[in-house]
C-alpha cells in the first residue's frame, strides 16, 4: 500500500447536480445501502465507466462527518484491491463520491 497525497482529488462544491450530470452519465443503480446508492456511470469526456457513490447526508447526525473521513481516507489509499478515488462532488443535500468501477 502505498500513499498518494500527492495526487489527492479535490473536494469540489457544487450548487446542483447539473455539473456533475454534465461530467458524468449515469447508466445504471447497481446497489443501494442504508446512507448511499452507487450507480454504474459513463464519465462524457473520456467514455470511462466508473462508479458513483451518492452519500444522502440528511441520513447523518447533524455532527457526524463520517462520509467526509471516507473521502479523505480513499484519496490517500493507492492499493490494487481498493477501489481509486477520482474525483468528490458535494452539494447542499449529497455527496458523490467517483470511483473507479471494479
Amino acid at each position: 500500500m502505498t500513499s498518494r497525497n500527492e495526487s489527492r482529488p479535490a473536494i469540489t462544491h457544487v450548487s446542483d447536480v447539473k455539473t456533475i450530470t454534465d461530467a458524468y452519465e449515469v447508466l445504471e443503480k447497481i446497489g443501494t445501502g442504508g446512507f448511499a446508492t452507487v450507480a454504474r456511470a459513463r464519465e462524457r469526456a473520456s467514455g470511462r465507466e466508473v462508479a458513483i457513490k451518492v452519500v444522502d447526508k440528511s441520513k447523518y447526525a447533524p455532527m457526524d462527518r463520517s462520509f467526509e473521513r471516507e473521502v479523505v481516507v480513499l484519496s490517500e489509499i493507492k492499493h490494487k484491491n481498493v477501489v481509486e478515488l477520482l474525483a468528490t462532488y458535494v452539494t447542499d443535500r449529497n455527496v458523490f463520491m467517483v470511483c473507479e468501477l471494479a
